[in-house]
């Protein structure tokens, strides 16, 4: 196996490894993603999914390290744990909690959480303002800490969190309050609406009307000139969540632009700037629909 050569910003590499780890990873997507970039872009890469038994992380990590591996994608249940086993982090991945991303440095591991790259990457394509306004957000776990923080660093006005067990929410209040300081955090009754506000994002950050999860909860919107409800959940494309937001007037979001910024955020991460970005966002959202329509169909 021939090792990557160093350069600046990850350029000009000839030859790749890079992995995704979890427990289990038969249901990810990443390693048809990463196989469509690479053919894109004529990149040889050797991108595998690697089912790691609780206990083997770390050993893991360092059995890439020897590989001079590019980086690796994480997911469940090792986004939170993986930090520990990391050289060091960036702030998002710090303030967070959690990596799904980790780049190989000249031998220094970096994590990184490419939630918050996809979340702000959505908005700004979708034209959302976020600055001064009013949000409220469905969850308070790692995805909905991802967007949590996102809507700080867009300076929202106030962030409405609701969850099932709301001392989560209070939580994430709390600790995200304390670091965005022009963002107020406040915690929110299921289906309860904050009395005389306009609403001008909702976001679902559970993983209710996720393919294959029992739907126990719905959700309720208030109707609002302009407001945008995005669901990070991408299969199936129309969720409850967006079909009830549509019903309402809302204008709505898939969770597949989100995963397709996030890919894009990666490879830019491991090999630097990429031509043609807008193209290449088209195409992989258009690869990925069909993927999974594919997938749907044998189900």
């Amino acid at each position: 196996m021939r090792k990557r050569s160093r350069t600046a910003a990850g350029q000009g590499r000839t030859s790749e490894v890079a992995a995704l780890i979890g427990h289990p990873v038969s249901h990810s997507l990443s390693p048809a993603i990463f196989s469509f970039l690479s053919r894109r872009f004529s990149r040889k890469i050797q991108y595998d999914a690697l089912d790691i038994s609780p206990g083997e992380l770390k050993r893991a990590l360092g059995l890439l390290r020897s590989l001079d591996f590019i980086g690796c994608n994480i997911t469940i249940p090792y986004k939170e744990k993986v930090i520990a086993c990391l050289d060091r982090v960036s702030d998002e991945t710090r303030v967070i909690g959690a990596a799904n991303v980790v780049y190989n440095k000249d031998g220094e591991l970096i994590g990184y959480n490419s939630d918050v790259l996809g979340i702000l990457e959505t908005l700004r394509e979708a034209r959302v303002r976020i600055s001064g306004r009013e949000v409220v957000l469905y969850g308070a776990g790692g995805a909905a800490r991802a967007v949590a923080y996102a809507m700080g660093v867009l300076g929202a006005k106030d962030v409405w969190i609701t969850n099932r067990t709301p001392h989560r929410a209070r939580a994430l209040t709390k600790k995200f309050g304390s670091y965005f300081s022009k963002t107020r955090y406040h915690v929110l009754a299921w289906e309860s609406f904050p009395l005389g506000r306009q609403i001008d994002l909702w976001v679902n950050a559970t993983p209710l009307g996720m393919a294959g999860f029992p739907r126990s909860r719905t959700f309720s919107f208030i109707p609002g000139k302009n407001a945008f409800a995005l669901d990070l959940i991408y299969r199936p494309e129309e969720t409850p969540f967006l079909k009830k937001a549509s019903a309402e007037g809302l204008k709505t979001i898939g969770g597949l632009d989100m995963l397709v910024w996030q890919a894009i955020g990666t490879w830019e991460l491991w090999f630097g700037k990429m031509s043609g970005k807008h193209e290449t966002k088209v195409a992989l959202k258009k690869f990925l629909k069909q993927r999974l329509r594919r997938i749907d169909r044998c189900t």
